[in-house]
């Protein structure tokens, strides 16, 4: 098993008892204990559990210790495959079928600079509003698709709908998976025609307003 090293910066206590928790709470075991001029504290102890105790000299004192603890186990990655993800659209969703890419582009904060006269020598930055996204969804086109359908009716009206983007479901999820809703135009919808590949459809979509995000279950 890896280790790491770790340091914390702690206050030792006035009064009995002289100790300090570090965050880690197994495998600790201790490198130094170092007062604020960078001075070595001896007599200092660290529990397996983490624990330091240090002299009663010391009370009151600024310190840190350095100790180090097991690292982070690894048991594999993680990682979710997009397949079986699904975008849809309306309130009640339909499908948009054999969709292939779906870069979500989520909406990114605007800021402004409110640097002044205070700031010193580094730029203050205010968040104020995030900016409606846009981005192109790919798939095969097919032209009697119930969802692909709603898509073009959407594109044709210029109207507002609503989107879903379910996704599979993790190995801990037994119901569904994560979903995102948002409000959505079709700015565009074009397709490719090739000798060599399939017709595939592009959706161009522009958000409005937030996007709504529900955690699988």
């Amino acid at each position: 098993m890896s280790t790491r090293t770790l340091t914390e910066y702690f206050v030792c206590p006035s009064s009995p008892a002289y100790t300090h928790q570090v965050s880690v709470t197994s495998g600790c075991v201790l490198v130094s204990v170092e007062g604020a001029s960078g001075a070595p504290i001896s007599g200092c102890t660290i529990s397996d559990g983490g624990l330091v105790t240090v002299p009663s000299g010391e009370a009151g004192a600024a310190l840190w210790v350095t100790y180090t603890a097991p690292g982070p186990t690894y048991s594999g990655s993680k990682a979710q495959a997009g397949r079986g993800s699904t975008l849809s659209i309306g309130a009640t969703p339909t499908e948009i079928g054999e969709m292939t890419s779906v870069p979500f582009n989520r909406p990114e904060w605007d800021f402004v600079d409110v640097t002044n006269f205070d700031s010193t020598s580094d730029q203050e930055m205010l968040p104020t509003i995030r900016k409606a996204a846009t981005f192109s969804v790919k798939g095969n086109r097919v032209a009697t698709d119930a969802g692909q359908l709603l898509v073009e009716a959407a594109y044709a009206s210029g109207a507002l709908n609503s989107f879903t983007i379910l996704l599979p479901k993790t190995a801990t999820q037994t119901t569904t998976g994560d979903k995102y809703l948002f409000n959505a135009y079709v700015k565009g919808a074009s397709f490719d025609v090739a000798v060599t590949k399939q017709v595939e459809y592009t959706i161009n979509l522009q958000t409005s307003g937030p996007i709504t995000y529900t955690a699988g279950s």
